[in-house]
């Protein structure tokens, strides 16, 4: 059998330098340090971008809260103003309605 072909038939091309690992691997304490440096201020910056971001996002929804405290008493008042015209609409439909029967009657 050619070890210097693969199971395929095609042949393999041999590197001198490799020992049986792959020499990407094979990098040095500095660049592998320099490597994790670079990530973690790449991920350091990721976040701190999202946190100015969620930041910039609650201070928009305060803005908007305190505009609806300002609204809110406006609509309670209106609401209440609505409820006592509903009420007295009601009892001014109940006292027509018995005069309605009042007439029927005679």
């Amino acid at each position: 059998m050619d070890l210097s072909k693969s199971p395929h038939g095609h042949s393999k091309k041999v590197h001198p330098k490799k020992s049986g690992c792959d020499s990407s691997r094979d990098l040095s304490v500095p660049v592998l340090i320099q490597t994790i440096r670079r990530l973690t201020k790449d991920k350091v910056l990721k976040k701190d971008k999202n946190i100015n971001q969620l930041k910039n996002d609650l201070q928009e929804c305060m803005k908007e809260l305190g505009v609806v405290k300002g609204i809110l008493p406006k609509v309670f008042q209106e609401r209440d103003f609505v409820w006592e015209e509903v009420k007295s609409y009601s009892e001014m439909n109940m006292l027509l309605n018995y005069e309605i029967n009042m007439l029927k009657r005679r």
